[in-house]
């Protein structure tokens, strides 16, 4: 995101850089909504019928190195702490 505010920075008066970047933090929070989502169908399958999905592990694989699901995953609190999407 640091590299979007310095974007931002140098181009202040382009309003479609303005709009270009506002639809890259609207992606990147839908991608932080998913990885939530999709760790939390992950740990109710696991609960109600245990085991892995097939999709919710090829669609971890694929979030893994989403850079925004990176950032997502260091500063979210610990598991014990979390109690799910905050909408």
């Amino acid at each position: 995101m640091e590299r979007l505010r310095e974007i931002q920075a140098r181009h202040r008066g382009d309003a479609d850089v303005r709009a270009l970047l506002a639809e890259i933090k609207r992606l990147h929070q839908k991608l932080v909504s998913i990885e939530d989502l999709r760790e939390t169908i992950d740990k109710s399958w696991k609960m109600d019928v245990g085991g892995q999905l097939a999709a919710l592990h090829i669609l971890k694989r694929e979030m893994l190195n989403e850079p925004a699901v990176m950032v997502f995953r260091e500063q979210r609190p610990e598991p014990d702490e979390y109690s799910g999407p905050a909408f």
